[in-house]
């Protein structure tokens, strides 16, 4: 610890971050990485092996901050990637509803940017469908439809929630009656 503190090198943290998960001591990891994060409040790597090893712990309900940072940090060109892939910390979650929660609520800022509102939105959904809400779900594919009708992620989400909300099959059918809409 003394020298992580001593030197504030990136690889330094990175190392001893590194040495404390391969002892399998991942509480010492998350110290390592407070400490890194305090001397480097900016780090994309640092924010990333956080929310890494908060889902190998399980301590989804610890997410909360480290996400919402991961999303500020993320570069504007990736963020939308980051948030279509949230919805699998639910699928991972052994309790999904509140997780759920946490990412509609960690997502209603990013639904209302223009660059990512259709992500935002059809993560909400996609969250929600996954935490046994399709009614939810199915509000947010109208939504994410009604923001972006030429949108292939609201369509997906269609596909998956065609069993459960029948009525999905027709924004299906809509978007692929579109002379822009994507095939595959």
């Amino acid at each position: 610890r003394a020298l992580t503190r001593r030197t504030r090198d990136p690889e330094v943290f990175k190392r001893a971050v590194d040495v404390a998960l391969h002892a399998r001591a991942g509480e010492q990891a998350l110290v390592a990485l407070r400490q890194w994060r305090q001397v480097q409040p900016g780090s994309l790597d640092a924010v990333r092996m956080q929310v890494q090893i908060l889902s190998g712990m399980g301590r989804y309900a610890d997410l909360s901050e480290p996400l919402t940072s991961l999303l500020a940090l993320m570069p504007e060109a990736e963020r939308s990637g980051l948030i279509a892939a949230l919805p699998r910390f639910v699928q991972r979650a052994p309790d999904k509803v509140p997780m759920a929660t946490l990412l509609d609520e960690l997502l209603q800022t990013q639904a209302q940017v223009p660059a990512t509102r259709s992500a935002a939105t059809v993560a909400r959904g996609r969250a929600w469908l996954l935490a046994d809400d399709a009614d939810r779900a199915w509000q947010l594919l109208q939504q994410a439809r009604q923001q972006d009708p030429e949108a292939t992620g609201p369509v997906l989400l269609a596909l998956d929630l065609i069993a459960r909300q029948p009525q999905a099959e027709a924004q299906v059918t809509d978007y692929l009656q579109r002379p822009s809409a994507e095939p595959q």
